[in-house]
């Protein structure tokens, strides 16, 4: 990083710096600020902050309600889920029809194993297992990106819808089972035939630990947020680092171990940009 004379802060954007220099960061010895230039003036940091770009979010994944899915637990278990006391789960899903019941994501062994998000007369519901632990009571509309995030600290859960408080719980189990990490699916379920889910995924995040803390972070409004800084263990983000092609769901989390999920019997990656979608970003 190089190193330029001490300025005012009248005279930064006065310097003799080009369209090459644009982006480029300095140190200011005086105020001890990273200083970025930005073609006009200068954009200053701490110098112990780090600054993560906005996100740029360009795919989704789409589902067709007959048979498509996101299989992950295909290709390996997903620890944080198994045993766990304390975790999150967040996506952003766009209904086109539903069903009475829908599984929209789901994981386990079997129904007692299951970590599952189930869409019922319109509300998310939440399973640590055979029974609901939360009942949700917004309705989530069709054809409209929605956000729902889940978070669970021993016996303590709550499911959030776009950024704000559905329900809460104070007698979830206190763990998940041993085998809620195995086959993990999205827009179905491993315990039942039927029951998928037409629509559309994008920005699925999971960590092992409880980030309710973080949710006007984790949701920052209409569009998928940069988790960049919350290191999520696991985010498959539906294409982006894909390039829209193929199969292959990338896990681009932090975990020592991270599982790619792969797009099973016709599902496909969309391009969002080509859509009149408030969560594409460019």
């Amino acid at each position: 990083m190089s190193t330029i004379p001490s300025t005012t802060s009248t005279d930064r954007g006065n310097l003799a710096l080009g369209a090459n220099d644009i982006g480029k960061s300095y140190y200011e010895t005086d105020t001890r600020k990273i200083l970025v230039w930005d073609g006009s003036g200068f954009n200053e940091y701490n110098k112990d902050a780090v600054v993560y770009p906005a996100l740029t979010n360009q795919y989704g994944i789409i589902l067709d309600g007959y048979d498509d899915y996101l299989d992950i637990g295909a290709n390996g278990d997903i620890s944080e889920l198994s045993s766990a006391s304390a975790l999150s789960f967040c996506y952003w899903v766009k209904f086109h029809t539903v069903a009475s019941l829908e599984f929209v994501t789901s994981t386990g062994s079997d129904a007692g194993a299951r970590f599952a998000t189930v869409l019922q007369s319109g509300n998310i519901d939440v399973y640590f297992g055979v029974n609901a632990s939360l009942n949700g009571t917004v309705n989530i509309p069709l054809n409209t990106w929605t956000h729902v995030a889940i978070f669970k600290n021993g016996t303590n859960a709550s499911l959030y819808i776009n950024g704000s408080l559905d329900v809460s719980t104070t007698s979830a189990p206190s763990t998940t089972n041993a085998n809620a990490g195995k086959n993990v699916r999205i827009g179905s379920t491993p315990n039942y035939s039927g029951y998928y889910v037409d629509g559309e995924f994008d920005e699925v995040a999971l960590w092992g630990s409880d980030q309710s803390s973080n949710i006007s972070s984790i949701y920052a409004g209409t569009a998928p947020a940069n988790l960049s800084s919350l290191n999520p263990d696991h985010w498959w983000r539906m294409g982006d680092g894909d390039s829209g092609t193929g199969t292959t769901v990338t896990d681009d989390g932090s975990a020592s171990t991270l599982v790619n999920g792969t797009l099973t019997n016709g599902a496909t990656f969309k391009d969002l940009s080509t859509a009149p979608d408030s969560i594409y970003v460019a």
